[in-house]
């Protein structure tokens, strides 16, 4: 899968995250990377592929050096080629918290304390971090106390406040967030340029494709690698042939939608529920956040044109829709289809008997 197969191995090569990578190159130069960080933000942000370039590169004995000093792990490297196919040298280990039991944390204390004994650096990378027992978050502090000089902790998850204070309190937090789709669709385009440039695939699939792709991708770069190479083994290269076998929307087809809910048009939900229940919820929100702040501020975000938001914020019933969807916060199916049908009921209950 894409998603493996390419992951990213320099800075450079990351979508998004763009403050947190400009910090990791400049400390790069000197090589002065914090001993304990944790990396906190959704699924397919990136989290996971910087702390294994960070890995490498802490155990590099050449790396790639820029011409403004900044460094790169090199992939021909051994401990590069360890860390990209995931075989782990002595000093290198990346864990899953899912699966670590109390021995396991136990051993693992037992290694920190312990100076490293093949690479320069002793790096230990713990994943899905927020899996760890009460006790494990525990264990955890006692590492970061006992730590030594040449050991480096990184810290993957996705929800930082299952952490105590006194643990974030002695780490340094990454904060990872969700790229724009028009972060991601640079990216899927750069990515095609340089990765597959042999591919014949249309101009239409490279224009309205990998922006449709984008814009399922819910913020996540994995999950449009996954739709990418689904696509090009497929050979589905236009927008029809990726609505039809994966079920994608684009932008347009997707107000389209929202513009009858707007319209309170019962007649979208045979194509909501075709769509995708929870895959609507999140666009369509995105869609009708994007509307209320251009209906307030007169500002346009994530890329979308001034007709597209225009058509929106005429609407009265815009503020009401809104106004429930941050009710709702996170998707519920129950609860998303009551709260369609009140908001379809509304014009009718205003209605004289």
């Amino acid at each position: 899968m894409f998603n493996l197969d390419y992951r990213p191995f320099s800075f450079d090569e990351m979508a998004g995250q763009r403050g947190i990578i400009e910090e990791m190159k400049k400390r790069s130069i000197t090589m002065d990377f914090p001993k304990v960080m944790i990396f906190a933000g959704p699924s397919g942000t990136g989290k996971t592929t910087l702390s294994r370039i960070i890995t490498a590169l802490l155990n590099d004995p050449n790396p790639i050096v820029h011409e403004d000093g900044t460094k790169d792990p090199n992939p021909e490297s051994a401990i590069s080629k360890a860390v990209m196919q995931e075989r782990f040298l002595g000093d290198v280990s990346i864990h899953d918290a899912s699966s670590m039991d109390k021995d396991a944390l136990i051993k693992l204390k037992q290694t920190i304390s312990m100076a490293p004994m093949y690479e320069k650096n002793r790096v230990v990378v713990i994943d899905e971090a927020q899996e760890l027992s009460k006790a494990g978050k525990g264990a955890t502090l006692d590492m970061l106390e006992k730590k030594r000089s040449n050991c480096y902790i990184i810290l993957c998850t996705m929800d930082l406040d299952s952490f105590p204070p006194a643990v974030k309190d002695r780490c340094q937090i990454y904060n990872f967030r969700n790229p724009t789709p028009d972060t991601i669709f640079q990216f899927l385009f750069d990515f095609m340029n340089t990765k597959f440039p042999e591919v014949e695939a249309t101009e239409e699939f490279f224009v309205k494709g990998l922006s449709m792709i984008a814009n399922n991708s819910y913020g996540s770069v994995r999950r449009a690698l996954q739709l990418l190479d689904r696509c090009l083994t497929a050979e589905l290269f236009t927008v029809e042939s990726m609505q039809l076998e994966l079920y994608l929307y684009s932008e347009e087809r997707i107000s389209e939608l929202v513009l009858k809910v707007l319209k309170r048009d019962a007649t979208c939900v045979q194509d909501i529920m075709k769509y995708g229940i929870s895959d609507f919820f999140y666009h369509s929100k995105r869609i009708l956040m994007d509307a209320f702040v251009y209906k307030g501020l007169k500002v346009v975000k994530s890329g979308k044109t001034d007709a597209l938001v225009s058509s929106l914020v005429k609407y009265q019933s815009l503020d009401s829709l809104v106004q429930k969807y941050v009710e709702m916060d996170v998707f519920n199916e129950e609860v998303f289809w009551y709260t369609l049908t009140k908001f379809f009921m509304e014009r009718v209950e205003r209605l004289p008997v």
